[in-house]
């Protein structure tokens, strides 16, 4: 009898609202001609020096692998020493000379170059276009992220969702 009385009041109670869901911060971009939002990854080749129109034809690139020039162009855009780019990408020095001679990097590599332009791009928006300052961000310590650098944490997916997150936070105020 009291399950049936107590089932009845949940019935009638009036019903809660659910709690707000957190978003995963990703940018929307104003289109060449300021008309309204853009994917981000509509504009993802900026820092590879790459002209990407579709998210498939990224996909595409990354499995074709880079031509080298692709990684030499990032490293300018993050003012990192090409060395230093590829410690954090995992590409020893012998490699990198062999990719030199190919011209092309393999996929793996692409991927994980990728994956640091795409946080590079959005950490330049963070900072309204400003890529020197989010170049010094993007390589300086963040305590959100234990002591790392954004750069040295995006060495896997789950590190470079925390940078995400990070970066959305900071955009909509939230230090951390």
């Amino acid at each position: 009898m009291a399950t049936k009385a107590a089932s009845t009041a949940r019935a009638t109670a009036p019903a809660r609202k659910k709690k707000a869901s957190v978003r995963i911060f990703t940018p929307k971009l104003r289109d060449a001609k300021g008309a309204g939002p853009q994917q981000a990854t509509v504009h993802l080749g900026r820092s590879l020096g790459l002209r990407v129109s579709s998210r498939d034809r990224l996909i595409a690139e990354i499995k074709k692998g880079f031509r080298v020039a692709t990684f030499e162009h990032l490293a300018r855009q993050l003012d990192l020493p090409e060395r230093e780019l590829a410690r954090f990408v995992a590409i020893s020095e012998r490699t990198l000379i062999r990719r030199r001679k190919a011209g092309r990097l393999n996929a793996d590599e692409s991927d994980r170059i990728a994956r640091i332009a795409m946080l590079f791009d959005e950490a330049v928006e963070l900072f309204e276009g400003d890529r020197a300052r989010a170049s010094h961000w993007f390589r300086s310590t963040r305590k959100a992220l234990g002591g790392a650098a954004p750069i040295e944490y995006a060495d896997t997916e789950p590190g470079a969702r925390e940078v995400r997150d990070l970066i959305g936070r900071i955009e909509h105020g939230v230090f951390a």
